[in-house]
């Protein structure tokens, strides 16, 4: 299977300016104006997860979708379901998520 990720015109590094900082249309990904990055967030439950800020809206998406899979299983909603996720963003997400209490591998 051919696993396509977003060409470099395609990643958002910032948000257009018609957003107002709305966000990309991602799942659990913001964009954090103090911080002029993307900012990945899970929630579980009534918990907020913080899963780190990013360089791209696609990089956050990623991370998100790593620790949906985790916490939610194979039926996890995702926004790249055909991607594979890279291994630096899979121990961002699983560090993010056992600082927060949710006990990963």
């Amino acid at each position: 299977m051919l696993v396509q990720t977003p060409s470099r015109s395609e990643i958002q590094t910032r948000p257009p300016e018609d957003m107002n900082g709305a966000g990309p249309q991602y799942r659990g990904v913001c964009w954090h104006k103090s911080d002029k990055k993307w900012r990945a967030k899970l929630k579980c439950g009534y918990d907020h997860i913080f899963l780190g800020n990013y360089d791209t809206a696609e990089e956050a998406a990623l991370v998100w979708d790593h620790a949906a899979k985790t916490l939610r299983g194979p039926d996890a909603h995702l926004n790249f379901p055909e991607t594979v996720v890279p291994l630096r963003l899979q121990i961002a997400a699983e560090t993010h998520l056992r600082t927060a209490g949710y006990g990963v591998g």
